[in-house]
């Protein structure tokens, strides 16, 4: 009758509206759970790529003190022996004019 379709369709509208319920539920945990699980990947990939660029950057530092260091060490050296040079030569040809 009338009002047993109306009691039955009162209680499928309450049930489906349990089950959506649940479902938005479980569908908004599950969101809650892949942003976190996103934020932790993200934060990981973070920290790979600033150790990776430290690491990088550190590197490319090493390289540079060393050539630097490198330069200045010949740049010193060169400066050495050129002025030992100049002065042997600047000794000899004294010598050399005071000889004749």
């Amino acid at each position: 009758t009338q009002q047993q379709q109306a009691a039955v369709k009162k209680s499928l509208a309450k049930l489906l509206m349990r089950e959506v319920s649940a479902a938005l539920s479980t569908w908004a945990a599950n969101a809650a759970a892949i942003a976190r699980q996103r934020q932790v990947l993200t934060a990981c990939i973070e920290r790979v790529l600033k150790r990776r660029l430290v690491a990088a950057w550190s590197q490319w530092f090493e390289q540079w003190s060393t050539a630097t260091r490198n330069r200045m060490l010949l740049s010193s050296a060169t400066r050495r022996l050129a002025q030992r040079s100049i002065r042997a030569a600047v000794e000899r040809w004294v010598f050399a004019v005071d000889e004749t």
